[in-house]
């Protein structure tokens, strides 16, 4: 990710991987307008969220002994929780654990990522969680945070914004 002494920044992989708005210049070099520091978050939320949403299968092998496995795409998303209640502390835990740790090998940008239970309501089939990081894109480094909602009867997440 470049940054500008403007304080703008290019999009993230995968905005400018489905981007339809780009243009091809003359010598095949692909050009992407820049984007402001609100923006970049808003990037980063979705990103998060894209993460989240993504599933990976069960493994049938530690990858604790192939550390680029574990940060390719091959190891993009988080498990399926279907069976498991957020009402149970230690599935809820486990939850943010492993929250944490896929964005932590996926998303370099974030350093110090913390996630942590927002609301508790044992009436409710979803779990409201923050997720805090330290945004670190030289020069900037700046705390972020996102509201998300995991939605255990789709097994779907949502982050609903970031700071402004």
């Amino acid at each position: 990710m470049g940054h500008k002494s403007d304080n703008s920044f290019y999009p993230s992989f995968f905005e400018r991987l489905f981007d339809d708005g780009k243009k091809i210049l003359p010598d095949a070099v692909v050009s992407f307008k820049k984007i402001s520091v609100q923006e970049l978050k808003q990037s980063i939320a979705k990103d998060i969220e894209n993460l989240l949403n993504t599933r990976i299968g069960p493994l049938h092998k530690d990858l604790s002994l192939y550390p680029n496995v574990q940060k390719s795409s091959f190891n993009f998303g988080i498990q399926d929780f279907i069976g498991l209640s957020t009402s149970d502390n230690k599935t809820e835990n486990i939850i943010l654990a492993r929250i944490k740790k896929a964005i932590e090998i996926h998303d370099s940008r974030l350093k110090n990522v913390v996630v942590s239970v927002d609301k508790v309501n044992p009436n409710q089939s979803s779990l409201s969680f923050a997720i805090s990081a330290v945004l670190s894109i030289n020069p900037l480094h700046e705390l972020v945070n996102f509201d998300a909602i995991f939605f255990t009867a789709t097994q779907q997440y949502k982050i609903k914004n970031c700071n402004k």
